[in-house]
């Protein structure tokens, strides 16, 4: 007799909702329910299949359910509350683990036994959808589960509980680099047209198998040919403390390798650094924590391995053995390898190790030299983010299990195509609340945060275009938009402040979910008005989500624009009233007025009285005849 991984020890059910358990016997076999007293029968199908509904219960626990059918199976600790569906990428999956630099002080001491998390087993489909999930197990949150657990999920749930002392379940369904395609149903895709040859093409299972198995092949390759011709790796090896810098070179970290020659090679390179530890050190815990290196990395600390990453997105953190740090003189020897992209460290980010309250600096002058060069490796195929590929693997095994809305954290990977996002979007909503059964099942999002150095590179707007596209979501009933126009990091794709995002998105579920009259999201543009006033003309912006006043941090508004075109944007100037901002204008009447609307826009200041940051938009004027 099986259950879904679902159905397991620890598990949290909907409160006040049937459930039904799903699970598989043999054919036409007799199964019994024991829970709370009660006895629930049913049998099971020609093929084995059956279905036991539970009541509906109010919040509490913990109990215990026993099916007895060709065996006997019981779960314990079993609790009910609500339930939540958490989706998307990378910004959503980060675990806690990723994100110790903000918080790491509360994090030791989580101990919340009645938030529980299910992390679904990252896993593509494309033939049909799968029935089930093959694995999987809730755990609640103890300083040692929470590590891989969703950042966003965590601080989310904390508020929820802190506030309603009922018990959270997550339900965790997020891959990193999956576009919103990915978790939609094959049928809706087919409306659009411009999926149908892939999907076709990934339903040849000789396919994917064949790509899958020449990549593994092609990437082995490539790095057992660069091990093999890396002159750092010879002996006497390069990481060793007392090695002799022949042939090295004077460089900068941190710095980014395409702002020089380096950024054409790919291939490894060697940086070494000799230095002293200061007086004060004692032989105390210490982490070396070194930004973010491009692509991959592997560091040595006086001739030992202390730590390696395989991709470049996270950042180094790697503690320190005890006693091999040393007072006085010390060795750190750094092989990056660049593969795929041009090289380098991520700068305006940590290079140095901690001590105790003290922080070691490592950036400056390095020695560095080239290990080897080869060609590029092209960019890897991951099936995982195919059209319908979770949603036939991920999400619809979900199906039968009841919960309360769903918490959605992605966009950065469609940043490409930003016109086809919002048509998307709606038809995921659509796909889901078909797929769990409800109409009006609630969606809580996030808005793209800000990402890019405009400062050196300029950011563009395809994000922005993005974000216009997730603001007009709000169409759907029953959504939320969380804005993190101010938690984002120009350097960092995965801003470290997943509290912020986790306690926004909690303040648009206790708006819609449980009800409170609350103002839960930052203000929201909805309408204009041209104002002529004693010969002077005027523009004033409504907003909703500011019945209590705009906000304007600092002086002046910035990144308030206005245009004749929407090509040329000349700056504006605004004061507030209530809900309006209103906008001077000198001389002919614009056609087109935005804010906010860069991939990064630094300085961007408008919040709501509650603290709540605005939307950006972009939106076109007519003047009223």
């Amino acid at each position: 007799m099986k259950l879904s991984p679902l159905f397991c020890d620890g598990m949290v059910l909907l409160r006040g909702q049937e459930q039904n358990l799903l699970g598989q016997t043999t054919p036409y076999r007799d199964v019994t329910l024991n829970f709370l007293s009660h006895t629930y029968h049913t049998f099971s199908d020609s093929k084995g299949n059956f279905t036991i509904t539970l009541p509906k219960m109010p919040a509490g626990g913990p109990y215990e359910i026993t099916l007895i059918g060709d065996e006997t199976i019981t779960i314990q600790d079993i609790y009910f509350g609500d339930v939540y569906l958490l989706s998307g990428q990378s910004n959503m999956e980060l675990p806690i683990r990723r994100t110790l630099n903000y918080n790491a002080e509360e994090i030791s001491h989580a101990n919340e036994k009645q938030i529980r998390y299910f992390t679904v087993p990252k896993h593509y489909q494309f033939d049909a959808p799968s029935n089930n999930l093959e694995e999987g197990s809730w755990k609640s949150v103890t300083p040692e589960s929470i590590l891989p657990m969703s950042a966003v999920g965590y601080y989310f749930a904390k508020e929820i509980y802190d506030r309603y002392h009922v018990p959270v379940g997550l339900i965790e369904a997020a891959v990193g680099g999956a576009p919103i395609e990915a978790f939609i149903s094959e049928e809706t895709l087919h409306q659009f047209g411009r999926y149908d040859s892939i999907i076709k093409q990934n339903k040849q299972e000789a396919y994917v198998d064949g790509v899958i198995e020449e990549e593994n092949y092609r990437m082995q390759r490539w790095f057992q040919t660069l091990d093999n011709l890396d002159l750092g790796l010879k002996q006497p090896e390069w990481y060793q403390p007392d090695y002799i810098e022949e042939g090295f070179s004077p460089q900068l970290i941190p710095a980014l390798f395409r702002d020089n020659i380096l950024g054409t090679i790919r291939g490894s390179f060697w940086f070494r650094k000799t230095f002293t530890m200061p007086e004060d050190y004692q032989d105390e815990d210490s982490i070396l924590y070194f930004g973010s290196i491009i692509d991959s990395d592997q560091v040595y600390l006086n001739g030992t391995l202390i730590g390696r990453t395989e991709y470049k997105y996270p950042p180094r953190c790697y503690p320190i053995p005890t006693g091999l740090l040393k007072k006085g003189r010390n060795t750190i020897a750094i092989r990056v390898i660049s593969s795929t992209n041009p090289g380098g460290f991520v700068p305006d980010k940590p290079y140095g190790i901690k001590y105790g309250l003290n922080f070691f600096d490592l950036s400056g002058t390095w020695q560095y030299r080239i290990g080897a060069t080869c060609e590029t490796l092209p960019h890897q195929t991951f099936f995982t983010n195919m059209p319908t590929s979770l949603y036939q693997g991920m999400i619809f095994p979900l199906k039968n299990y009841e919960i309360k809305g769903v918490l959605f954290y992605q966009g950065e990977s469609n940043d490409s195509h930003p016109e086809w996002y919002e048509e998307l979007f709606k038809a995921m909503i659509k796909d889901w609340r078909v797929l769990f059964h409800n109409q009006t099942l609630p969606f809580f999002y996030v808005q793209l945060s800000n990402f890019g150095n405009h400062m050196r590179y300029h950011s563009g707007t395809n994000w922005a275009y993005l974000r216009e596209a997730q603001r007009h979501i709000l169409n759907v009933p029953n959504t939320a938009m969380a804005v993190t126009l101010d938690v984002g990091e120009y350097n960092d794709l995965h801003p470290q402040n997943k509290e912020a995002v986790g306690k926004r998105l909690a303040l648009a579920v206790r708006a819609l979910v449980y009800g409170e009259d609350i103002i839960y999201q930052g203000p929201l543009i909805f309408d204009y008005n041209f104002v002529f006033q004693e010969n002077k003309s005027y523009l004033d912006l409504f907003f909703s989500f500011a019945e209590n006043g705009l906000h304007i941090i600092g002086d002046q508004i910035q990144t308030l624009e206005l245009s004749m075109d929407g090509s040329t944007w000349e700056k504006a100037s605004a004061t507030t009233l209530n809900n309006k901002l209103r906008i001077p204008i000198a001389s002919n009447l614009p056609h087109f007025v935005r804010y906010a609307f860069e991939n990064n826009p630094e300085g961007a200041n408008l919040y709501n009285v509650e603290g709540l940051p605005a939307s950006s938009f972009l939106i076109p004027l007519q003047a009223s005849s």
